[in-house]
């Protein structure tokens, strides 16, 4: 099961009942590319660099790093009082939501 890219970030796709989505693939466009990299920048992940970057499916990161208003709303469930299900994201969305680990605020000292 692919697990969320975010550093620190244990959840796994079908094991914890959240929404996941796939980090932008850099080479459908420019515009794909910078916010491939935003992402990759805000996930704190040492892993992840945007130059040796390869995107696939299993490269996603869990609803939880993500703020409230970066979802699309699904108005019609809202108005029948259903919960919305899947999540998705609005267009240039960002993961902000990323606790550092541990040294992570030393490195980014030293840059």
């Amino acid at each position: 099961m692919p697990s969320c890219q975010a550093i620190n970030c244990v959840n796994e796709r079908g094991k914890c009942g959240k929404s996941f989505f796939e980090i932008p693939d850099p080479l459908k466009s420019s515009e794909k590319r910078k916010l491939c990299k935003l992402w990759i920048d805000h996930l704190r992940n040492d892993k992840l660099k945007i130059e040796t970057f390869v995107w696939s499916k299993g490269r996603v990161v869990c609803e939880e790093h993500f703020e409230q208003d970066c979802f699309e709303r699904n108005l019609m469930a809202e108005s029948l009082g259903f919960k919305s299900g899947r999540l998705t994201l609005k267009p240039g969305a960002v993961p902000t939501l990323v606790k550092p680990g541990p040294g992570v605020a030393d490195r980014q000292k030293e840059r």
